[in-house]
C-alpha cells in the first residue's frame, strides 16, 4: 500500500527541510524584537475572533524538582507517565566566566509549520482553525511518520493502552481514552482551550513560569507579560523555520 502524500507541494517542502537539517546548512531564521513580532503575528490572521495561542515560559522562574505541570498534564489527558507529552530538563549554560544551571519544560512547540503535519500520509496530524496542532486518534495508522519528522522529540507513540493502570475513577472523562498504536502529543490541552480554560501545565504552575494566552488580544497576560519583557524570548531550534509558538524567556 502506498503510504505518498496527498500533497506532493508540501511533501517536496518537507524533504528539502531535512535536506537542510542534515547538512547543517538550514537557513537562519531571526526572531524579531517583541514588539514587531506581535505586529506581525497580528498582521497574519486578519479575524480576530479566531484566538491564536502562546505558551512564554521564563526559565528563571521555573524551579528544580518541581513537576506539577508534568503531573498536571498527565492527569488531565490521562496519559500514561511513561509516554511523557511534557518533562522537565535541566540545561547548563556556558557564560564563559561562569555556568549556569536552569530547568526548562518541554512540551509540543505547536508549531506554525509543523513538520509533523506536512509527514502524515493519511491526515491524521491535523491544524485547528486557533492553529492548534492535534491528532485524530480514529484516523491515525500508527506510522509513526510524525514521531521520526518531529525535530524537537516531543511526538510520542503509544505501544499500549492509554491511560495504562488507572481506574475508571481515576480518568478524566472529560479527554477521551486512548487504544494502543497511534501517535500523540501535548495540543495545549485543546478541550480545555474550548472552554476558555488554559492548559492544565499552566494552571498547576506555581511559581508563575509559565504565561498563555490569546496573541491576538492584547489585553491578553501572554500579550500582556510580552510588552513587559527586556530581552526577546526564544523558540527552540529556530533555524528549522518551524515558528514554535511556544517560547522561552532565559534561555
Amino acid at each position: 500500500m502506498s503510504c505518498e502524500s496527498k500533497n506532493p507541494e508540501s511533501r517536496r517542502d518537507f524533504l528539502k527541510l531535512g535536506g537542510l537539517i542534515g547538512l547543517g546548512t538550514a537557513a537562519a531564521y531571526a526572531l524579531p524584537a517583541v514588539p514587531k513580532l506581535l505586529a506581525d503575528i497580528n498582521s497574519e490572521n486578519k479575524d480576530k475572533k479566531i484566538p491564536e495561542w502562546r505558551l512564554l515560559i521564563d526559565v528563571s522562574k521555573c524551579q528544580s524538582g518541581c513537576d506539577d505541570c508534568v503531573t498536571a498534564c498527565h492527569k488531565e489527558n490521562n496519559v500514561n507517565p511513561d509516554l511523557r507529552w511534557i518533562r522537565k530538563a535541566t540545561i547548563t549554560k556556558d557564560l564563559g566566566d561562569k555556568k549556569i544551571t536552569v530547568n526548562a519544560p518541554l512540551l509540543c512547540n505547536q508549531c506554525d509549520h509543523p513538520p509533523c503535519a506536512l509527514v502524515c500520509p493519511v491526515e491524521a496530524t491535523f491544524v485547528r482553525p486557533d492553529k492548534v496542532v492535534d491528532v485524530d486518534k480514529h484516523r491515525c495508522i500508527g506510522c509513526r511518520y510524525c514521531v521520526i519528522g518531529c525535530p524537537y522529540d516531543v511526538r510520542v507513540f503509544n505501544f499500549t493502552e492509554n491511560p495504562k493502570g488507572l481506574s475508571d475513577e481515576g480518568v478524566n472523562p472529560l479527554h477521551p481514552k486512548r487504544m494502543h498504536g497511534v501517535a500523540e502529543s501535548c495540543n495545549f490541552c485543546a478541550h480545555r482551550l474550548d472552554e476558555n480554560k488554559e492548559p492544565a501545565c499552566v494552571v498547576s504552575c506555581k511559581s508563575g513560569a509559565m504565561t498563555f494566552g490569546n496573541i491576538n488580544d492584547p489585553d491578553s497576560k501572554v500579550s500582556v507579560a510580552l510588552r513587559d519583557v527586556k530581552s526577546i524570548p526564544k523558540g527552540l531550534r529556530e533555524d528549522l523555520g518551524t515558528k514554535p509558538k511556544v517560547l522561552y524567556l532565559g534561555l
